[in-house]
């Protein structure tokens, strides 16, 4: 029973009053007043009609008090759908400070649910673009609707993302102003964009009607590129958009009423709105759906009373990133060795199983063209796919498939046709071999570089997986031309280290050979000059034989120059460590040149050093030494200067060689430890191996050596000695 109102009461209490005045009338008979009883039936006629009136307002705002219910309903499903959409929205002032932002736009600047508000959007724009993008702001802000403007964001935590904005001014105004509504996409994903601006139109037109809004955003779900459904809390289906029941192949309106455990009991991607379901909560996953066999991102949130999801397809992000894995693991395999047939080995093995189901390489060499190379996905079947490549044979110029790619150069994409297994596997017993390790489409790419193809590669699926496709041919391309580097590389490095070989077979052959002579041309010049008879020779007679003397002696050290630096090179040259006290080398190795300074007038001073003693092989450390100071009084004019001193850095110890001659240009700084460079290809004096020397007895030792100078300033030389351990 409804209550009455406090009007309908002092209504019943005038009636009841004009009840007994009608009545002490009554009882005064023809003494009352006729006009009396007349006021008094037409105030009761009133009092009727106002009563009249008060019902009917009363069941004009019972009808107000339902609408305003249902309009707030809406209201609250209207902004639901506005905070869990997919797109990233933003509500801004006219300055651009956030005051609203749904979960999609916390997610792609970073920043925790409501922590957006009070923020300017600025702030999260690359400051190269901050101007141009304030600017853009207060057009927007003066009314001047922006589409499609591209900035870069920078996401607190993350990377860059280059965002698409849409910005215009709201059909409300903000407590402090007008309102400016955005939507921030990723460029990368144009389709969605259109769904955006389908929600935001649909969204705008809400706040005006709330009806017209549902009607507007139930048009834009069924337009939207995205599976969308909805729900009730029992988990029954209540809408379901054409694009969701053509994917789960139902027609429109069939799976109205039917629940997701009844239609999809155990499919993974709707477990995402069994959880929105059960704890009120959005929930995004990624997994792949069975129901329609492509990779899924699933957005599920609760609703009023039930739960809505979309499924958006990321198979195509998913396939991108399956070749980006693809590609890394390529390049970890060919570089993890320079022996052609492994790289290839590990090429293929990192495809199997991910790629292919099974793989072969084939490579020409001089028995032929043959798998040097295969792999197949199950460890148990390599043995089988070998023994199929082995067993089959190929004509370079028959129909196999790896045959013609090698004449032609041109990458193909093969189903296994009969004649296609019957060009690949000529015998029956093959082509069965063949089916039971799984063949329904295959990629047979060469490996080219430098204009040659150097093999081949072939990429199988089985009849369980998904046939390749175009894409994927031309990411087998990308691989085949990796390998195809890899391959070139390692061959490359084999050439390279054959001609060290060689060069070094035949430095050790001219070095014995030319021994021998030089000695006996030595020993002659040495025996005429300092044992014949004086008076058997003229001057002129001596100074040629001193000449023949002093070119043999320069050949001899030529000739050990060039075995010494072959042999660091190679390593064969064994350091006999000990322990050396540096002051005393340094001594040692400046008394030898003391006569040399002194004949060319160049001051030879060894500095005062007071430093532990170091590891080292004598004889060679003085070679070291012997070597910068004899170039250092070599490049120092008459009235200069040479040190030589000993310092500690650290475990090492540092011998210096300066002097003060003309310098060094700095381009040739980092020549001047090179086998055969002389800064001056005039010089014919040596062969430039002298400082290349030095270094391989200083990396011999574990250490290192340099060159400091500035020209006009002297030069200064330097290498490092390990400090001695003890025993």
């Amino acid at each position: 029973m409804q209550s009455r109102s406090p009007f309908n009461d002092r209504i019943s209490d005038a009636r009841e009053r004009l009840a007994g005045l009608r009545r002490r009338a009554e009882e005064a008979g023809a003494a009352g007043d006729t006009l009396l009883a007349q006021a008094l039936g037409e105030l009761v006629q009133a009092l009727e009609e106002l009563e009249v009136c008060d019902e009917e307002l009363r069941a004009q705002n019972e009808s107000l008090e339902a609408g305003r219910l249902m309009l707030e309903t809406e209201r609250e499903r209207y902004a639901d759908l506005f905070h869990f959409a997919p797109e990233p929205y933003l509500v801004t002032g006219p300055d651009g400070t956030i005051r609203d932002s749904n979960r999609a736009a916390c997610e792609l600047l970073g920043v925790r649910d409501r922590a957006l508000r009070g923020k300017p959007v600025a702030v999260f724009v690359d400051p190269a673009e901050r101007r141009a993008f304030r600017e853009l702001v207060n057009r927007a802000a003066a009314g001047a609707a922006v589409r499609g403007y591209e900035v870069t964001l920078c996401p607190r935590g993350g990377e860059p993302v280059r965002a698409s904005c849409t910005i215009q001014p709201a059909a409300r105004l903000l407590p402090g102003g007008q309102a400016l509504w955005w939507i921030l996409r990723d460029v990368t994903q144009l389709h969605r964009a259109a769904q955006a601006e389908r929600l935001l139109a649909a969204e705008q037109a809400a706040r005006e009607e709330a009806e017209a809004a549902r009607r507007r955003l139930e048009a834009v779900i069924e337009a939207t590129s995205d599976a969308f459904f909805e729900v009730d809390a029992n988990g029954r289906f209540t809408h379901v958009n054409q694009r969701a029941a053509r994917a789960w192949g139902h027609a429109e309106g069939e799976l109205a009423g039917r629940t997701i455990g009844e239609r999809f009991p155990d499919e993974a991607e709707f477990a995402a709105v069994r959880l929105a379901l059960r704890e009120q909560r959005p929930v995004r996953v990624e997994t792949l759906s069975p129901v329609v066999g492509r990779w899924v991102e699933v957005h599920a949130f609760p609703t009023d009373g039930g739960a809505a999801a979309f499924f958006h397809d990321v198979e195509e992000r998913h396939q991108r990133a399956a070749a980006d894995r693809l590609l890394s693991g390529a390049g970890e395999a060919l570089a993890g060795s320079l022996e052609v047939e492994e790289g290839l080995r590990r090429l293929l093995h990192a495809a199997a199983g991910t790629f292919a189901d099974w793989c072969a390489a084939h490579v020409p060499g001089p028995a032929g063209v043959g798998a040097c190379a295969a792999a197949h996905a199950d460890e148990r079947a390599q043995p089988r796919v070998e023994s199929l490549l082995r067993d089959v044979p190929l004509d370079p110029q028959g129909p196999h498939p790896v045959a013609v790619a090698l004449r032609t150069g041109q990458a193909a994409l093969l189903t296994a046709t009969d004649q296609v297994l019957a060009a690949a596997f000529p015998t029956p017993a093959a082509r069965e071999a063949a089916r039971e390790l799984g063949a329904q489409s295959a990629l047979v790419v060469p490996m080219q570089a430098r204009g040659r193809t150097l093999g081949v590669l072939t990429f199988v699926r089985g009849a369980g997986a998904r046939p390749y496709d175009e894409r994927e041919l031309e990411l087998a391309v990308e691989v085949a031309r990796r390998a195809a580097l890899a391959v070139d590389n390692a061959r490359l490095y084999e050439e390279a280290r054959a001609a060290t070989r060689a060069r070094e077979e035949v430095l050790a052959v001219v070095s014995h050979d030319l021994r021998n002579p030089l000695n006996a041309v030595l020993l002659g010049a040495v025996i005429l000059d300092d044992y014949s008879d004086p008076e058997r020779w003229t001057e002129r007679d001596r100074q040629q034989i001193r000449a023949i003397r002093s070119s043999a002696e320069q050949m001899t050290s030529l000739i050990h120059d060039l075995v010494e630096v072959v042999a660091l090179e190679a390593g064969t040259r064994v350091m006999q460590t000990a322990r050396l006290e540096p002051a005393r080398t340094i001594r040692s190795a400046a008394e030898m040149y003391t006569g040399l300074a002194a004949e060319k007038g160049v001051l030879l001073r060894v500095e005062r050093c007071e430093v532990p003693d170091v590891a080292g092989d004598r004889a060679r450390v003085l070679q070291v030494l012997s070597n910068l100071l004899g170039n250092a009084l070599k490049f120092t004019p008459a009235g200069g200067e040479v040190s030589v001193c000993a310092e500690r850095s650290g475990d090492a110890v540092v011998f210096r060689v300066a002097d003060t001659g003309d310098g060094i240009a700095p381009e040739h700084l980092p020549r001047l430890f090179d086998r055969f460079w002389q800064a001056d290809p005039a010089n014919r004096t040596g062969l430039g191996l002298g400082l290349a020397i030095a270094k391989g007895i200083v990396d011999a030792h574990g250490g290192r050596i340099w060159a400091q100078s500035e020209p006009g300033r002297g030069s200064t030389f330097c290498f490092t000695l390990p400090v001695f351990a003890g025993d």
